[in-house]
């Protein structure tokens, strides 16, 4: 009998990262003597407008886009801006779902310093629930995709939790379940998504 297997996006899933994103931009802004637009104004623009961080400088800031790249590269993974990452799932559901589905749970995540992602993850109260935690670096080509195929073979994958277009994508073509949740920074198109990953662990029909 194959082992029961959960994947968890990190990023926007199981942390906030929104803050961080936000920093980088306002700090980015600073250094060029221009004030950015308020936390909660980013955040509906890039919603609403479905606006990468980049577009939404060539939108606001046309003139201060240069370097932006070099910018958000140097610092997206951090120390410095890590920091502003918030734990925000229910680590006592984390661990109901746990015992009830008797899973190995799996951490699935784009980074690109993976010895920094896993120094992270030792400073949340979750990290004890998962046996594994995979980084992938990101690539032109969905590098969930071919994670999730080959995990599939190994094991029985009850379904990947994500809050991305990349996330649900991925699922679909590797043909693993796929639950939605409303906390990154696009919104999906999904008959079932949750507000947060919580109201996920609250409501899963298992």
């Amino acid at each position: 009998m194959r082992t029961n297997v959960i994947i968890f996006d990190l990023d926007d899933t199981l942390i906030d990262t929104r803050i961080r994103h936000y920093k980088i931009l306002q700090d980015f802004l600073k250094e060029k003597g221009i004030e950015f637009i308020c936390y909660r104004d980013y955040l509906s623009k890039r919603r609403q407008d479905s606006a990468s961080n980049l577009s939404l400088i060539k939108e606001l800031f046309p003139l201060a886009e240069e370097g932006f790249n070099e910018f958000w590269l140097q610092n997206i993974e951090s120390e410095k801006y890590l920091q502003y990452d918030r734990e925000i799932v229910n680590v006592k559901l984390l661990n109901e779902l746990k015992i009830r589905t008797n899973s190995m749970f799996v951490i699935l995540s784009l980074r690109k310093q993976k010895d920094i992602a896993e120094n992270q993850c030792l400073s949340f109260s979750f990290f004890k629930n998962f046996q594994k935690l995979i980084f992938l670096p990101h690539s032109s080509v969905n590098p969930k995709l071919q994670f999730l195929k080959e995990f599939k073979e190994q094991f029985n994958v009850l379904f990947f939790v994500g809050d991305s277009t990349n996330d649900r994508d991925a699922s679909l073509a590797a043909d693993v379940p796929f639950y939605a949740v409303d906390t990154g920074f696009y919104s999906l198109s999904s008959s079932k998504i949750y507000p947060d990953i919580n109201h996920l662990l609250l409501q899963l029909p298992l």
